[in-house]
């Protein structure tokens, strides 16, 4: 014999939660008004007055968290995190990256080709400088 205490607590008026059916259509929500509520299973929802095929707010939002496309977002995202940071760190180590040449300034023909223009307009300043120097002291005299 059931009591009415092991009877699920039913209002009606309850809301039937989107949900993917087993193709992977998306069906929005909508509500059942009272004297329904929500009845079905994670692929197929309806309104109806049966407590036996009741499925409660916290069963559908039970379903949304594992759905199938749910679990394989979430993997792709941590696949492709991974990948990043693995490439990442391989660009850090591999000699012919970029960042690593660069981390660790290894010469390049364009960056000794710029160093020696730097090497010459610094000296080309410094006879500036020394000829400045002379020429003050001419007319200091």
């Amino acid at each position: 014999m059931t009591g009415f205490c092991d009877l699920p607590s039913v209002s009606g008026d309850e809301d039937c939660k989107w949900y993917m059916d087993r193709n992977g259509s998306l069906h929005h929500g909508f509500d059942c008004y009272f004297p329904y509520f929500c009845c079905g299973d994670c692929y197929h929802r309806y309104c109806c007055t049966d407590l036996r095929k009741l499925i409660s707010e916290r069963q559908q939002k039970h379903c949304m968290a594992f759905n199938p496309r749910t679990i394989a977002g979430i993997a792709s995202a941590v696949i492709l995190f991974v990948a990043i940071v693995a490439t990442i760190v391989c660009c850090f180590l591999c000699s012919c990256c970029y960042l690593y040449q660069r981390r660790h300034h290894i010469q390049t023909p364009y960056q000794e080709a710029y160093d020696l223009v730097i090497v010459q307009v610094l000296y080309l300043n410094l006879q500036y400088y020394q000829m400045l120097k002379i020429i003050s002291g001419i007319y200091k005299d």
